[in-house]
């Protein structure tokens, strides 16, 4: 069951990030594949070993969040939008 719904996030999270065009959406769309990912570990793994796994996970999870969340702050403080047909414009 565990894995059904790891995977159910994970193809959600790459939908939703290939279709959207908000780089904020797709950062969180990525959060929710790395949040079926995390969910998927303890799902496969037994032991003692899969809890240093889950918080090396949860350390790289926050660290990926700061850095997109950051990243986004930046260019939209320099281009105004987060759109990305809009910022490609804005390239050229």
């Amino acid at each position: 069951m565990m894995i059904k719904l790891a995977v159910g996030l994970m193809l959600i999270g790459i939908s939703g990030a290939l279709l959207r065009r908000n780089m904020l959406i797709i950062a969180l769309c990525m959060l929710v594949v790395f949040s079926g990912i995390v969910l998927l570990f303890p799902a496969l793994l037994v032991g003692e070993i899969y809890i240093g796994v889950i918080l090396v996970l949860a350390l790289c999870f926050s660290l990926i969040l700061i850095a997109m969340v950051s990243v986004c702050v930046l260019i939209y403080r320099h281009r105004g939008t987060l759109h990305l047909d809009e910022l490609r414009v804005l390239r050229d």
